[in-house]
């Protein structure tokens, strides 16, 4: 994602404000992931230093079989936030085919204070 997305989010939501919260979270959330695979991987006993080969290659499968059920349930996670934030979205943006995406007689911050001119 990253900080230009988050730019032009609070652009089309003509929030005014920063992005330093939305940044903050993104961070915050890829800091709990981490901890929680390796809190799982601790938990399952994945890693604990096998002595043979077979032993090695059972914790291989273990700790892959942990990595694509933790990739299945945040990609479904992130399917259905997906579809929550185009609701909401949606929703708030006052989306018409006709008019576009802005309510009628709202120029937006960016043309405060600004004649315009009928061509």
């Amino acid at each position: 994602m990253g900080t230009p997305f988050y730019e032009r989010l609070l652009a089309a939501t003509r929030t005014e404000g920063t992005i330093a919260l939305l940044v903050f979270l993104s961070d915050f959330g890829g800091y709990l992931v981490s901890l929680a695979l390796l809190l799982a991987k601790s938990l399952s006993g994945v890693g604990g230093g096998a002595a043979s080969a077979a032993d090695r290659a059972r914790e291989a499968e273990a700790a892959l079989s942990l990595f694509i059920r933790v990739v299945w349930g945040a990609g479904g996670a992130m399917l259905v936030l997906l579809v929550v934030a185009k609701v909401a979205f949606g929703v708030s943006l006052n989306w018409r085919a006709d008019r576009g995406p802005w309510r009628e007689g709202d120029e937006g911050s960016c043309h405060r204070g600004v004649e315009r001119h009928a061509a």
